[in-house]
This record gives C-alpha cells, sequence and structure tokens, in this order.
C-alpha cells in the first residue's frame, strides 16, 4: 500500500510518495491548484524524506543545488542548498505546517 506525506504552506502542496520514491509540488491560486515540480526521493531515514527537483543543476561537487524535504517529526519543510562554486551546504526552515501522512 502506497504511503504519501501531504504538506500544505505559503500557496504549495508538497505530495511525497514514500512508496514510488518520487514527489509532486502544486501551486494553489484562486482559480486552481497547478503541478509546478516533480522530483525522486533520494533520501528517506524513516523520519525526514528528501530529493531534489527534475532538471535542477549540480554544483561544482557534482550534488543537485536544491532539495526540498519534508520532516514530520518536526511539522516542517524545509531546503537544503549546495553552493554550485564552493562546498558549502546550507539548509533552512521552508515552513512549519503539520505533515499529513495518507495510505
Amino acid at each position: 500500500m502506497a504511503e504519501t506525506w501531504i504538506a500544505r504552506c505559503n500557496n504549495l502542496q508538497f505530495n511525497f510518495n514514500r512508496t514510488s520514491k518520487t514527489f509532486l509540488v502544486y501551486f494553489s491560486t484562486s482559480t486552481g491548484i497547478y503541478q509546478m515540480a516533480r522530483g525522486k526521493i533520494t533520501f528517506d531515514n524513516g523520519t525526514a524524506v528528501r530529493g531534489p527537483i527534475e532538471a535542477n543543476g549540480v554544483g561544482s561537487d557534482g550534488n543537485p543545488i536544491t532539495q526540498i524535504g519534508l520532516n514530520p517529526s518536526r511539522n516542517l519543510v524545509y531546503v537544503l542548498y549546495d553552493n554550485p562554486t564552493s562546498t558549502e551546504v546550507r539548509n533552512g526552515d521552508f515552513c512549519s505546517t503539520q505533515i499529513q501522512s495518507v495510505q
């Protein structure tokens, strides 16, 4: 059975399907909800999931520049940024929100 983690904040919806190892990002407007990005989950430790957006560039170290992640235990959507011109990696909170698990 598929398990999907869903988070909503800042007019965005994040659907991470842990079974298929994929995710979708939707943008919500007054006229509807539109898919704006997708990607593959490359990190899943059971507590948090994360992955780069499809067609995202890579930095000088070959890693994706930007990844999106969900951490239900912290009610957090976060961003992992790998500076493309150095070895600096930073992460930051995108928003705090309830993350729903749907089977």
